[in-house]
C-alpha cells in the first residue's frame, strides 16, 4: 500500500514545481484550508517511519536500511516536534478522522517509541469514534505486543504487504513469509477487535507462475481480508539496483496480462468486488457498503471513507495534501532534522493546482470513488468543452466510459485502464484550457 510518497500520478500531482518552495505561502495555504468551511478542522494524518532492517528487492520506495535501532529515539523526537509545529499553526486541536502509519517498517520501532508518538497524537487532538486508524504490518517484525499496543490506541485496520506465497518468489524478493505466521497473527488481530485487514499482492514478479498465483489466492482466502490490492510489479533497477539480478526472470508482457486476469477472476470468485483499478473489497464489508452509497473517498493514503480535504504528513519523505496544493518533506533525515531545528516546516517540494486542474481533479476523484461525475455547472461545461467531449466519445467507443446528458460514467474496462484514462483526459485538457484564472470554484 506504500503509495504514500507522492509520485507523478494523477489525480495528485503531474509534476513537482521546479522552483524552491515558498514556505510562507505554503504555511498560509495549510492554515486557511484547516480553518475553511469545507475542511471543518477535520484532517487525515499520515506518519512516515522510513527505517527497515533489510531491503526487499521489489521495493522502490527507498527506505533507510539500518540494524542500528538507536536511530529511533532522535527520529521520534523530531516527529513530535513537527507535529507540534502544525498544532501551533492550527492554534486549536484538530479532529482526526483518519490516521495511517507507514514506512519503511513501522514495527522497526520499539513499543516504547511507538507509544510515545501515539500518546502525543492522542493527547493533542480529537480522534473521532469512527476514525480509520491503520498501520502497515511486516509479518516478520510484528508480534502480539505490537497488535495489543496499536489496538490500545484505537487502531482498527492492518495493512499487509504479502506479495506472493511461493517460496522461490519470496526468496528472490528477500521477503520470506509463511502462511502459518500470517494466519496466527491475523487470528490474534481479529480476536483483539481489528475490523479490517488489507492485503497487497503483486503480479509480474520474477519466478512467478500461474500455479503460484493460484496457490497464493487460495491462501488469501484463508485470511479473508476485507480489502485486496492486486497491483502490477514495477521494475525500477535505477532506484533499486538489486532488481538487476532478476531482470531476465520477469514474465513477458503477454504472460503478465494472463497473470492479471487470472488473479482478478479468482479474487472476484472469492466474493470481492472491484471498486477501482486493481482494488477489491469484500462484499458487505464496511468499505463496500460505503462505496455502494457513494461515500468512498481517496487520498494518497488510499481508499477511505473519512472524506477529509486536508491530509497532513509528518516525518522525512511524508507528503501533505490540502486538496488545492501538495508538498513533500525532505528526503534525507539530516535535512529533515535541520529544517525543524531552524523552526521551519521541512518541506522540500510543492505543487499548486491551477483552477482548471483543481476542477478536473474533483471530476477524476468522482470517477474513481463514485464511478460517475456530473457536468452540473457552467464551469464544468467550460472544462468539458467540445474537444474534450470528443475525446470522451472515443473512450465510449472503447467501452471505457458512458457519456450521457450532463453525466459521465466509468465502465468496467475503464476501471482496468483508469491510469491510462486519466492520462488521456489530462493530455486532452492540456490542449484545451478554458477557465479564467479569476473563476471562483466551489469545492464540494
Amino acid at each position: 500500500m506504500n503509495t504514500l510518497l507522492i509520485s507523478e500520478n494523477y489525480p495528485f500531482a503531474t509534476s513537482w514545481d521546479k522552483r524552491k518552495p515558498n514556505k510562507t505561502k505554503w504555511t498560509r495555504e495549510v492554515k486557511n484550508i484547516f480553518s475553511s468551511s469545507f475542511s471543518g478542522k477535520n484532517i487525515s494524518l499520515y506518519i512516515h517511519l522510513p527505517f527497515c532492517e533489510a531491503l526487499c528487492t521489489y521495493c522502490c520506495f527507498e527506505p533507510i536500511i539500518s540494524k542500528n535501532h538507536t536511530v529511533e529515539n532522535r527520529y521520534i523526537e523530531y516527529l513530535i516536534k513537527e507535529w507540534r509545529m502544525y498544532l501551533n499553526l492550527f492554534q486549536e486541536k484538530p479532529t482526526i478522522k483518519q490516521l495511517h502509519i507507514g514506512g519503511g517498517t513501522p514495527t522497526f520501532f520499539s513499543l516504547e517509541n511507538i507509544e510515545k508518538i501515539l500518546l502525543e497524537i492522542k493527547s493533542t487532538s480529537f480522534i473521532t469514534s469512527n476514525a480509520e486508524l491503520s498501520f502497515e504490518m511486516h509479518i516478520n517484525h510484528t508480534n502480539k505486543e505490537h497488535l495489543e499496543l496499536f489496538r490500545k490506541y484505537g487502531f482498527n485496520t492492518i495493512v499487509m504487504g504479502l506479495q506472493d506465497f511461493d517460496p522461490h518468489v519470496q526468496e528472490i524478493l528477500k521477503r520470506r513469509q509463511k502462511i502459518e505466521d500470517v494466519l496466527e497473527l491475523t487470528k490474534q488481530a481479529r480476536f483483539m477487535g481489528y475490523e479490517t485487514l488489507c492485503v497487497d499482492l503483486l503480479y509480474g514478479l520474477p519466478h512467478q507462475t500461474r500455479s503460484s498465483i493460484i496457490d497464493t489466492i487460495y491462501k488469501i482466502r484463508q485470511i479473508k481480508p476485507e480489502r485486496i490490492n492486486w497491483t502490477e510489479y514495477i521494475h525500477m533497477p535505477e532506484v533499486n539496483a538489486a532488481q538487476l539480478s532478476f531482470q531476465n526472470l520477469l514474465p513477458f508482457p503477454s504472460e503478465k496480462e494472463i497473470f492479471y486476469t487470472l488473479g482478478k477472476e479468482m479474487i472476484i470468485e472469492s466474493g470481492y468486488t472491484e471498486i477501482s483499478n486493481n482494488h477489491f473489497v469484500l462484499k458487505n464489508s464496511k468499505v463496500y457498503n460505503e462505496y455502494k452509497i457513494g461515500h468512498l473517498h481517496y487520498n494518497y493514503i488510499g481508499f477511505n471513507f473519512s472524506n477529509t480535504k486536508l491530509c497532513i504528513g509528518i516525518g522525512a519523505r511524508a507528503a501533505t495534501d490540502t486538496f488545492t496544493m501538495l508538498s513533500r518533506n525532505c528526503m534525507k533525515t539530516e535535512d529533515y532534522y535541520y529544517s525543524i531545528d531552524n523552526d521551519e516546516f521541512p518541506i522540500e517540494k510543492t505543487h499548486y493546482f491551477t483552477k482548471e486542474r483543481l476542477l478536473l481533479r474533483k471530476h477524476l476523484l468522482n470517477l474513481m470513488c463514485k464511478g460517475k461525475t456530473k457536468i452540473a455547472t457552467q464551469n464544468d461545461a467550460k472544462l468539458f468543452n467540445k474537444n474534450i467531449l470528443q475525446t470522451i466519445e472515443k473512450m465510449e467507443d472503447e467501452k471505457w466510459l458512458d457519456l450521457k446528458t450532463n453525466e459521465i460514467k466509468i465502465r468496467k474496462k475503464g476501471i482496468k485502464n483508469i491510469s491510462k484514462l486519466y492520462s488521456i483526459l489530462l493530455q486532452s485538457f492540456e490542449n484545451n484550457k478554458t477557465l479564467s484564472e479569476n473563476t471562483t470554484l466551489k469545492l464540494v
